[in-house]
């Protein structure tokens, strides 16, 4: 398992499991800001926070090259209103549920569907 912003796009682009984690700009500044008050550091509120994550969305949609984009047959999976614990048990039951589509020999299988079991 890896994760970042081009991991699915340019590092490992031919991974069979793709999954887009997602949140809105204000939930993912308001994880921001929590996180800076439990390190006990002075945060900025979250408005300055949403500004600045939503700038580096845009800085990083928009650059030449590996723009942050969302890879072809990733599975997209919103986490506005789940716990950490919750988004690796999503995962987990992606992963169980995962089921590689079969592919004539001569086309490796890149992308994959889910069971809906």
């Amino acid at each position: 398992m890896a994760e970042g912003r081009d991991i699915a796009t340019h590092v490992f682009p031919e991974a069979e499991l793709k999954i887009f984690l997602t949140a809105s700009i204000y939930e993912r500044a308001r994880r921001r800001h929590q996180d800076l008050q439990s390190q006990g550091q002075i945060a900025v509120d979250v408005a300055t926070l949403e500004r600045e994550i939503a700038q580096r969305d845009a800085r990083d949609q928009s650059r030449d090259i590996a723009p942050f984009t969302k890879a072809e047959g990733a599975i997209e999976l919103n986490t506005n209103h789940l716990t950490i614990p919750e988004v690796v048990e999503e995962i987990i039951q992606l992963y169980k549920n995962y089921q590689p589509i079969d592919f004539p020999s001569s086309n490796p299988p890149i992308y994959c569907k889910l069971s809906c079991d």
